[in-house]
């Protein structure tokens, strides 16, 4: 936390006093700085809103959500988002939204994000002890348990007894249960998208380009014959797209999509053998067959030839231009569909029905867990503080601004469904990217709490091919897949976390071999040579600690 001291008034300190209220929402604090050289112009701050005859409606709003969530004045901390592909680079008062934040609460986050690799640089972070004051990283994260282990970060229980009692209660019993460590039983971060029960709320999709799909006669993409014919069908009628070797399919880079497609020949996470024990899902007896598939594809240049040599950006411009198939969440190609449709209207992605493997069904699935989870470290001078702007992120009125914007405004709920404003639709619907930078909308959800807002998420009115993209790729969504990735990553110190490591390093240098192979027989071959590989640098001790992990996580949540 970064404070300039001041010299306050008397007149002041009684004013504040006098003002603002007590309590978990509200603190008066003689040690403040002004954040970005500059103070709320367009509200009434907690200084002035008693005499002030401003009767703006957002300033009075904004003055009511004060009353409730006010923290203190101009406080700031340090906040690590372990994604480098983070690309809401702003300073956090230049979104308007979240400037309404920070006029609310008084804080203001000062967001990094790390330029390469986010594992290398949490890693230094934690050897230097050199931390933020707030981190955020995947849920099912190795390092989250090491930060515990460690004794780095504050547990929420030992927080909010001491700085927001009132707290506890706002959390439900459900995300308590599935987010406390098993370490020590503590809680030690709110997650986000938290799903309480199984709900469709898919992301993983296959896409098409609409135009060219149309072009096609809309195929049926179901099966591995209709899915290797429209592909060839597109190969044969677009050999070039300006002036570029076309790409069939699309699996980003390193091929990292795969996992979609390993789906359709219905593997998961992990394989179960018949005593319910956990084995890798390389060693699915259905593995072989998406091997022959996928090296098919390759062969016959069908899949990007170049997936292992490409970044991300490169991978962007593809999508943006010559693609036609992509397996990756659909959530995530508004950019691509924005450049797509300025250049030819109506070409942008639309998902089709996925791939289903002879037999087969295509499965995706669903954690309860959520996606992130937000620590507080044992760096931050005032860690009380955070927890307080993490209990507004959470709430209902957090949710709802950082969401949805301002209801009247850009929205109104009627019969439990949210209805976007027509200015809102607009800008929305013309560039939704664009307007989430503009407005800070949908930005830095990483405390979205899907259990209050189940009856209002994806009720909103938008257009019909996104609609239908939303609708189709949700009913993928199929199995609870909690006890699969539930703490499944071992401490990296321990002898089982070494052995994961080197598994992984296997996979990255013969995998390839796999993909790249010039015969069937070529391709197996190295898929069994790799898995051999795997099980010499102890996979089968890794394995036994899976089965047992999973076993536990089984009874963990069906209760």
């Amino acid at each position: 936390m970064k404070r300039m001291k001041q010299i306050i008034s008397m007149l002041l300190i009684l004013t504040m006093i006098l003002t603002v209220f007590s309590g978990c929402g509200q603190k008066s604090n003689d040690n403040t700085t002004q954040v970005n050289g500059e103070n709320s112009s367009h509200v009434a701050t907690v200084d002035d809103k008693s005499t002030t005859d401003d009767k703006n409606i957002e300033n009075d709003w904004i003055a009511e959500m004060r009353d409730k969530w006010y923290v203190g004045k101009d406080i700031t901390f340090d906040w690590y988002l372990n994604y480098s592909w983070w690309n809401h680079n702003k300073p956090w008062t230049e979104y308007p939204v979240l400037k309404d934040i920070s006029d609310i609460t008084g804080v203001v986050p000062n967001v990094s994000i790390p330029s390469g690799d986010g594992t290398e640089k949490l890693n230094l972070m934690i050897a230097t002890n050199d931390l933020p004051d707030m981190i955020t990283l995947d849920i099912s994260d190795k390092n989250v348990n090491k930060l515990i282990n460690q004794g780095l970060v504050y547990s929420y229980d030992e927080l909010i007894e001491e700085y927001c009692p009132e707290f506890m209660d706002e959390i439900p019993e459900e995300v308590y249960r599935y987010t406390k460590s098993d370490i020590d039983g503590k809680l030690y971060g709110l997650p986000s998208w938290f799903v309480p029960d199984l709900m469709p709320n898919n992301a993983s999709a296959y896409n098409v380009r609409k135009d060219i799909y149309e072009e096609l006669g809309s195929p049926d993409m179901t099966t591995i014959d209709g899915f290797k014919g429209a592909l060839r069908a597109f190969k044969e009628k677009y050999p070039t797209i300006d002036g570029k070797n076309s790409i069939a399919l699309s699996l980003g880079e390193n091929y990292g999509s795969r996992g979609i497609v390993e789906k359709s020949f219905g593997i998961r996470e992990y394989y179960v053998d018949g005593s319910q024990n956990l084995l890798h899902r390389y060693k699915d007896p259905k593995y072989i067959e998406f091997v022959k598939f996928i090296n098919e594809l390759y062969r016959e240049g069908l899949l990007d030839q170049e997936g292992y040599v490409k970044k991300r950006d490169q991978v962007k411009e593809d999508r943006s231009t010559r693609v036609f198939c992509t397996a990756t969440g659909w959530w995530g190609l508004n950019d691509e569909n924005a450049a797509l449709d300025a250049k030819k209207p109506d070409s942008h992605y639309i998902v089709t029905e996925a791939l289903n493997a002879p037999g087969e069904s295509f499965e995706v699935g669903q954690s309860k867990l959520g996606w992130t989870i937000s620590l507080i470290t044992k760096a931050a001078e005032d860690p009380g503080e955070i927890l307080k702007f993490t209990r507004y992120m959470w709430s209902p009125d957090g949710n709802k601004l950082l969401e949805y914007g301002h209801e009247g405004e850009d929205f109104v709920i009627e019969d439990n469904k949210v209805f976007r404003s027509e200015k809102y639709l607009e800008e929305w619907n013309k560039d939704k990217n664009a307007f989430y930078e503009k407005t800070g909308v949908h930005t830095f959800r990483f405390f979205q709490y899907s259990y209050w807002d189940n009856a209002l998420y994806g009720a909103f009115t938008e257009e019909p091919d996104r609609a239908n993209n939303r609708a189709l790729a949700n009913t993928y969504v199929t199995y609870d897949a909690t006890p699969f990735i539930y703490e499944m990553n071992p401490d990296p110190t321990t002898a089982e976390g070494i052995i994961m490591t080197q598994v992984e390093e296997v996979i990255e240098k013969e995998y390839a071999k796999i993909i790249m192979a010039k015969s069937e027989s070529e391709a197996i071959d190295a898929y069994y040579e790799m898995i051999e590989k795997m099980d010499k640098v102890g996979l089968p001790q890794l394995e036994e600690w899976w089965s047992a992990k999973y076993k536990s996580n089984v009874e963990k949540f069906s209760k």
